[in-house]
């Protein structure tokens, strides 16, 4: 049996996901703890029809982390590193990860992830791969979801 995730539908909760100005607002907000708690709401919305927003940090500005959906954020508990391997130069890390945060634990190794969005400190790892570019240099830096060398 999955242990619950916390899941809010308050008009406080469904509004502080809403970033843009388009009014839209999540019919609630869930805050997995696991991939088993992923699978169990996708699996649950499915059956129903009902809209999933997997979402990372909300930094864009096109409006693609807001809808009337379920919104999953991945910022609240799945936002480890689980590995480092400098010698490969690969990390792996969970989608809720600020690249802020994940910079951080790389930069001992030399590593850091490519991507260099403005909002790096706000800006969760899923939602960086998931949108192909997070900045404008992104297409420079070869935007891809494995750390490069620094320096």
């Amino acid at each position: 049996m999955l242990r619950p995730c916390p899941f809010y539908c308050s008009v406080r909760s469904r509004a502080t996901h809403r970033v843009d100005p388009s009014g839209r607002q999540p019919i609630g907000v869930v805050f997995p703890r696991s991939t088993a708690d992923v699978a169990a709401v996708v699996e649950y919305c499915a059956e129903r029809e009902i809209p999933v927003l997997p979402r990372g940090g909300g930094t864009s500005l096109a409006g693609q982390t807001v809808n009337e959906a379920v919104v999953l954020d991945f910022t609240a508990y799945m936002d480890g590193v689980v590995d480092v391997d400098p010698d490969a130069r690969r990390a792996t890390a969970q989608s809720g990860i600020y690249l802020g945060s994940l910079n951080e634990t790389l930069a001992p190794h030399d590593l850091k992830f490519a991507p260099d969005p403005a909002w790096g400190d706000k800006s969760a790892l899923g939602g960086a791969i998931g949108s192909s570019r997070t900045s404008r240099r992104s297409r420079n830096s070869g935007a891809r979801p494995h750390p490069s060398r620094t320096g």
